[in-house]
């Protein structure tokens, strides 16, 4: 949904419009409103680099049980993956 804030209350903000767009995303952020994700890709800024900006200004990130399962699930796939390699290769 396309959102239209006029060019004065911009210039009134002293933000440019890059700028403006992701004081928002970070603000809902804050809210936990989107994801990280969704927040990154609403403000045109990597994931990464969006990551940044909360962490700066002391915003914890979205990180709930649910997270913490899914990181370790996939902790775990890679693990596997890791130790039939070494396994199968020998130094």
């Amino acid at each position: 949904m396309p959102v239209t804030v006029s060019g004065e209350l911009i210039q009134a903000a002293h933000l440019t419009e890059a700028e403006l767009r992701i004081e928002f995303a970070v603000r809902l952020f804050q809210w936990e409103r989107p994801a990280l994700g969704q927040a990154a890709r609403s403000s045109d800024v990597s994931q990464i680099d969006f990551q940044r900006i909360p962490a700066s200004r002391r915003i914890a990130p979205h990180y709930g049980l649910a997270e913490l399962e899914q990181d370790l699930g996939w902790a775990k796939s890679r693990l596997a993956g890791w130790s039939s390699y070494r396994t199968r290769r020998r130094f």
